[in-house]
């Protein structure tokens, strides 16, 4: 049996301090973004298709409190539709005052307009236990990636359906990038799209504010994977991360 007992390294830190030219010659300052807002999404699989979406669940963190929480399906048989519903009805969200009492219960295609709005529109941290792997089970396409994510591959999540009921491409919205380093660690991003609004091509730390017809927001994910992997030096689990850093409720294998 693995030990996941935490150990103490000892961590070199370098600092770069602000320089005060930045903003007055117009550059973009590099500076660690706090961010307000965070998405925490979780999916489950068909154990038949590991790839297709069956029951998610996701969170949406501003301030460091939660105000919106709920579930997502995608292949639901009427039984566990039916139970799922009945829990929503019956429980209500564990949300701040203020915050969205009920449990939201949404489609794939629903929620998909949520992670929009909140991953893209509002530029909020994404975050998930193997990130890579959770997003490719929301993706309607999937593809080889070009440019800097050469080697990796392109999720499209968006799609729409056309006046023969077929479902394309929305290419109005960004597709996902992902291409990993090593089998602990991926770069994630947002590729450009069509038609981005003025808003979209402002440069983050941008001294103006002015938009930027070149610009392409990446967006901010964060693989939890990765990270207790370079907090531990150890490959995990989801269940045996929860189990090394003390989280308190961990998780629990559902039929």
């Amino acid at each position: 049996m693995a030990n996941h007992e935490i150990k103490t390294l000892p961590v070199a830190v370098r600092v770069f301090p602000e320089s005060p030219t930045a903003e007055r010659h117009g550059g973009p300052k590099n500076v660690w973004i706090d961010h307000e807002g965070i998405l925490i999404i979780h999916t489950e699989a068909r154990r038949d298709a590991p790839q297709k979406l069956r029951l998610g669940i996701y969170r949406f963190i501003v301030g460091g409190r939660c105000i919106e929480e709920g579930f997502f399906y995608g292949h639901l048989s009427k039984a566990e539709l039916r139970r799922l519903k009945n829990y929503v009805a019956r429980y209500p969200g564990d949300t701040v005052k203020g915050g969205v009492k009920e449990l939201r219960l949404l489609t794939r295609r629903e929620f998909l307009d949520v992670f929009w709005k909140l991953a893209y529109k509002a530029r909020c941290l994404v975050v998930g236990f193997d990130l890579p792997f959770q997003l490719s089970r929301l993706a309607f396409h999937s593809a080889p990636a070009r440019d800097f994510f050469a080697g990796g591959f392109s999720l499209g999540l968006w799609s729409y359906f056309d006046d023969k009921g077929r479902e394309r491409m929305d290419r109005f919205r960004s597709r996902v990038r992902i291409k990993y380093i090593d089998r602990n660690r991926s770069l994630i991003g947002f590729s450009a799209r069509n038609s981005p609004d003025e808003q979209d091509l402002i440069p983050e730390g941008s001294p103006s504010g002015d938009p930027n017809p070149g610009y392409k927001f990446p967006g901010h994910f964060v693989d939890l994977r990765t990270l207790a992997f370079a907090l531990s030096d150890e490959v995990q689990s989801l269940e045996a991360a929860c189990e090394a850093f003390g989280v308190k409720y961990g998780t629990k294998r559902t039929s």
